[in-house]
């Protein structure tokens, strides 16, 4: 029997799982790490925890194992949070805190680009936003400073955590996260000088770009080879099983993601074009949208208004509301297909004044805010393809009020 070792760092956990050829679950660990929202527009990590996070994951899960079993481990394949940076030296030591990929702090700088916003969609697949990592980059190279004149790294966290996770001590990134950078052409599949030039970003600073299939080296000192590297939604298309053509994939974590399979570029350009695979001979593309505030919609609520465990009353809630408010989920920004910022989050009743609801009525109406914005992105998806079916995955996916709201609007 042979095994596969996945690493899946996230935004509020890093996680291990080993499966079985048959791709039965093994073992499994998982850590929750911090998040730091400074402000409204400024999301931060601390890049240690994670990659200490990590770490221990990877070592609790190997204590639980046989000694043939460690040695049956085959590969081992690494997913990350996207569009999250840090400043790191060489010798993979974190000069800044991960700035995260709900962070938009350099929103106001890219209205100057507004000119170049055509450029770098048709070069990147991606619409000119905050959320991705480009803006971040140029930040951290304008204020973080080195110690012992060491060379600053301006890292995509996948880089990060690959520099002291890999025995070889390289700096690479895989297609897939390099592209949530912006700064990567999705023709040539490496940096493009045009979008390095608009964002003032050296290339130098940058890792390798490399396919998601490749031989990164070996995990820490445990012999086990990394053979895949991807971002985190990248990986949920892949473990859909890639579906088909038809079938939009959508993950409902942290955020909502949805993706389906791209036969030619996007029509919308609010939309975004994903790299879902590559190796040395080709790349595999997707259309994908992208809603901020989903697991985070719900946190923000359950915050702001004490509403108790989610987990325990959102189903009842979700049978027994019927007429809830409107919320306008703008937390961590409206993503696509809108693309808009500084929006407060609000609810309003049915004649669109604001006023006191219930606990039950407020979650209900943030479930419904996550499903109007993912039909907002299904709706564009199903003018260019002709989706048949859609496959849910992620903590949310076990609300099946929220799930039949979803079919009813879509009629899938």
């Amino acid at each position: 029997m042979s095994y596969t070792l996945a690493i899946d760092q996230g935004t509020q956990s890093s996680r291990a799982v080993l499966f079985d050829s048959e791709g039965e679950i093994v073992a499994r660990q998982q850590q929750a790490i911090s998040i730091n929202r400074i402000k409204k527009d400024h999301v931060e990590q601390d890049a240690e925890e994670i990659l200490n996070s990590v770490k221990k994951v990877i070592d609790y899960l190997l204590s639980e194992l046989s000694s043939a079993q460690r040695k049956s481990i085959s590969a081992c394949g690494i997913c990350t949070q996207r569009s999250s940076v840090v400043a790191c030296d060489r010798q993979g030591q974190a000069l800044s805190p991960v700035i995260g990929w709900q962070d938009t702090r350099e929103s106001e700088w890219l209205h100057s680009l507004r000119n170049d916003q055509e450029t770098i969609q048709s070069i990147s697949g991606l619409p000119l936003t905050p959320h991705y990592g480009a803006s971040k980059l140029r930040w951290l190279n304008g204020q973080v400073t080195t110690r012992n004149d060491n060379q600053m790294l301006l890292a995509p966290l996948v880089s990060y955590l690959l520099l002291n996770l890999i025995n070889e001590n390289s700096f690479f990134i895989d297609h897939s996260n390099a592209q949530r950078t912006q700064l990567m052409d999705i023709q040539t599949l490496d940096w493009s000088a045009t979008l390095l030039g608009i964002f003032n970003v050296p290339q130098s600073s940058l890792p390798k770009c490399k396919p998601v299939v490749f031989s990164y080296g070996d995990l820490l000192d445990t012999g086990i080879k990394v053979q895949a590297v991807c971002g985190d939604q990248n990986a949920v298309f892949s473990g859909a099983g890639n579906g088909g053509f038809g079938i939009a994939v959508l993950n409902l974590g942290t955020g909502a993601f949805i993706m389906c399979l791209q036969s030619q570029r996007p029509l919308h350009g609010n939309l975004l074009t994903t790299i879902i695979k590559s190796d040395d001979q080709a790349a595999v593309y997707a259309l994908e949208g992208t809603v901020n505030g989903a697991g985070s919609a719900l946190n923000w609520a359950n915050e702001k208004y004490d509403l108790g465990d989610l987990k325990v009353q959102l189903p009842g809630w979700l049978a027994s509301v019927d007429h809830p408010p409107v919320f306008i989920n703008s937390i961590g920004g409206i993503g696509s297909p809108w693309w808009a910022n500084h929006i407060t989050p609000q609810f309003f009743d049915d004649s669109g004044n604001e006023r006191q609801h219930g606990k039950a009525e407020i979650a209900v109406a943030v479930i419904e805010s996550i499903v109007f914005l993912i039909m907002d992105n299904l709706s564009l998806m199903q003018q260019d393809n002709a989706i048949k079916r859609i496959q849910v995955s992620g903590g949310l996916s076990s609300l099946d009020g929220l799930c039949q709201k979803l079919a009813n609007l879509s009629g899938l």
